[in-house]
């Protein structure tokens, strides 16, 4: 633009202005830069396109929306979008591109409870896209986050009705051997046992439970145990009041992680899942090995990743094992699948 004889300074505003733009000074600067750069080929611009969000969907899936990454991320992305809301999307092509876009601002989350309703927009309106081109899976791994981000600010009625439908879909929609049909499966049945069947649904809640299990063996990816095992620790700590099985699980979890390089930002969960046969127990050894991993291996991970999500299992444990830990205040969440595959 400053070749056009028009500086960033002056294109800033009247991009704002002309297309009613709401952004960051960062974001409108990465948007000029990004209108300034293009191909002038559709093909190629179109091609250096999809190598930017494969950049992107790369950081989220091996590293996780961690606060050394998250704004780079953000302002990327958000320059695309807005690339878009420009140069409205005038192919199939670039229709995917703009809901792959939609699809990393859900995933790298915000920074206030405020904004939540931001994610929840871009996930829904990514759910609405699958559902018109009929596309079962991608639907179904929508709908999964679009819950999650109904519970990132509270709202586990919306949440819990929310993770009954991809289980649905999936169970009628079956697809032989595809490995991601039986991923997202997997996780679906993991959402709707946990979310959506209570104690009084006992014999649905076991059958759930042994397709989680019997898929874990089929599919036998490391992701697919590592979610396996958390699950059966909490089912067997908390529905059954088994603590020498949950504790078998746990042990199974502990050898998972010591093989396998797992990105850490889900490491907050599988601790969660350590913690919660030990908090149930009534030995006092158990307790005090829980207030060990809160106080050292949870508050760590966690003044790393300070997620929405665990604050309340902090307060609570603290409550339930009569014991007081100083912990800052949440100052992120995201919704995202992050041992799913990102596309």
């Amino acid at each position: 633009m400053e070749g056009a004889g028009i500086t960033t300074q002056d294109a800033v505003p009247r991009l704002r202005e002309r297309y009613e733009l709401v952004a960051s000074d960062e974001e409108m600067v990465a948007l000029v830069a990004r209108l300034a750069s293009n191909p002038d080929s559709p093909g190629e611009h179109c091609d250096a396109r999809w190598r930017d969000l494969q950049e992107l969907d790369t950081l989220l899936s091996r590293i996780g929306p961690i606060p050394p990454i998250r704004e780079k991320i953000k302002i990327k992305a958000s320059a695309i979008r807005n690339e878009f809301l420009v140069n409205r999307p005038r192919t199939s092509d670039e229709a995917l591109q703009y809901i792959r876009t939609l699809e990393i601002l859900r995933d790298v989350g915000v920074e206030s409870l405020g904004d939540v309703p931001k994610l929840r927009k871009y996930s829904w309106e990514i759910v609405q896209y699958y559902l018109r081109i009929h596309d079962n899976l991608r639907l179904s791994k929508a709908l999964i986050a679009h819950a999650h981000n109904w519970r990132l600010d509270g709202n586990e009625y919306e949440a819990r009705n929310l993770y009954t439908y991809p289980y649905q879909i999936l169970k009628e929609h079956p697809e032989g051997q595809n490995l991601d049909y039986w991923l997202l499966r997997h996780n679906a049945t993991l959402w709707y046992s946990r979310f959506f069947l209570t104690e009084r649904h006992g014999r649905k809640q076991h059958d759930a439970m042994k397709e989680i299990e019997a898929i874990a063996r089929d599919v036998n990816t490391p992701e697919v145990w590592l979610q396996t095992r958390c699950e059966l620790a909490g089912y067997w700590a908390s529905v059954k009041r088994d603590r020498d099985r949950a504790l078998e699980e746990c042990w199974a979890l502990e050898q998972l992680v010591s093989k396998h390089d797992f990105a850490e930002y889900g490491m907050l969960a599988v601790t969660r899942a350590k913690i919660h046969p030990l908090v149930d127990s009534e030995i006092q050894s158990d307790q005090e090995k829980a207030v060990y991993l809160i106080r050292n291996d949870f508050r760590t991970l966690y003044l790393k990743h300070r997620h929405f999500y665990y604050v309340e299992p902090l307060r609570s444990w603290c409550s339930q094992l009569r014991f007081s830990l100083e912990f800052p205040p949440a100052i992120c969440g995201s919704g995202i699948l992050i041992y799913l595959p990102r596309n």
